[in-house]
Formats: C-alpha cells, sequence, structure tokens
C-alpha cells in the first residue's frame, strides 16, 4: 500500500500500475512483455475506486524458481490519512506449480475496507 497525492483515482492507479515495469524487469536480460488492462471503476466500501491489471510475461527468472508471469493488480481508492489517494497492489505469480488462482486477487480486493467501517460485507 502507498499514497499519492496531487492526483485523482485514475491518474493515481495509473501511475502505480507502471511500477510493474520495475517489479517485473530486470537490468541484466532482456524487458518483459508488459499489458495493461483498460480502467476498471469499482466501488470499495461504497467509495469510488479504480482498477488496472496488469499482466507481465517473459520475466526474467533469476533463480529456477522465479516465475516468467505474474500479475500486477492495483486499486486505487479516496485517501483516508496523509494522502488524498490510497493505492493498494498485489502482485500474483502465475507460472509456478502451485500458484494461486488469479480469483484469489479478486477476493482479496473484495474485503478492502475503511479504517472504522461497519459494512461488513464485500462489495
Amino acid at each position: 500500500m502507498t499514497g499519492r497525492n496531487g492526483m485523482d483515482l485514475h491518474a493515481a492507479a495509473l501511475d502505480a500500475a507502471r511500477g510493474a515495469e520495475v517489479v517485473f524487469g530486470d537490468d541484466s536480460a532482456a524487458p518483459p512483455r508488459i499489458e495493461y488492462s483498460e480502467p476498471q471503476d469499482i466501488e470499495v466500501d461504497g467509495e469510488p475506486a479504480v482498477r488496472y491489471t496488469v499482466r507481465g510475461s517473459g520475466i526474467h527468472a533469476s533463480v529456477e524458481c522465479s516465475p516468467t508471469e505474474a500479475t500486477f493488480d492495483v486499486v486505487a481508492i479516496p485517501g483516508f490519512a496523509t494522502a488524498t489517494v490510497a493505492v493498494f497492489m498485489v502482485q500474483l505469480d502465475q507460472s509456478n506449480e502451485g500458484s494461486l488462482d488469479y480469483s484469489t486477487v479478486d477476493t482479496l480486493i473484495s474485503t478492502l475496507r475503511k479504517p472504522g467501517s461497519t459494512t461488513g460485507q464485500p462489495r
């Protein structure tokens, strides 16, 4: 989780999603293939939110068990502390045996709540 100031939800989500290029990149290897989803306008705890999914493939495997494919999901919501936008990120390795199913990301995102929220139900 991180925060952003001086930008709206869409800009903050895209800015954080572009971090996947660093997460999946390796200066000692060819750059991976990076694909960005269109932004999805969603709700988190009754508030507007924006989600991007970034898919990386051809990721350099620095050791045998390193993934060569992964996703990087970003959700930006209105901030509630020191930043105007709160940004949540989830990386899911996908090419290794026993990797979690992508539905795990959806489940995790559905549990996001503001502090003190009483909704208690995924949206």
